[in-house]
């Protein structure tokens, strides 16, 4: 057995390991001037290839409008609750909800309370 192989492998998995911090990232967004100017904030936390996380976060009533998911999506209400819409569904999310989208459906989505919400999706 060669054993220097399973180093090897293990660095190149710690290499590729990307260590995202939601509550320091929502906290940097809450105590910047744009967040008190704004009704919504949408911080690109990771693109890697294909995969893409986003991190949300909107005031109440504030909106998304409708639009075509880029890829295959999972929306997850971290904190607060939204109102989803998708053509033949809608739905309220509050934290812990998660919501799965094919690539190309149009949704959109309200803040009924202040929300933070984690998109992830992969295109291609």
């Amino acid at each position: 057995m060669d054993e220097t192989k399973e180093p090897r492998e293990t660095a190149a998995r710690q290499a590729a390991l990307s260590t995202i911090r939601l509550a320091e990232e929502s906290k940097r967004v809450r105590q910047s001037a744009d967040w008190a100017a704004q009704d919504r904030r949408v911080l690109s936390l990771l693109r890697k290839e294909a995969l893409s996380v986003r991190l949300v976060m909107l005031k109440r009533d504030a909106e998304l409008p409708p639009h075509p998911a880029p890829g295959s999506v999972t929306v997850h209400v971290l904190a607060g609750s939204v109102l989803f819409h998708a053509p033949n569904a809608q739905a309220t999310l509050t934290a812990g909800d998660i919501v799965a989208l094919e690539k190309g459906a149009i949704h959109s989505l309200k803040a009924l309370e202040e929300a933070t919400i984690l998109v992830t999706y992969v295109s291609g």
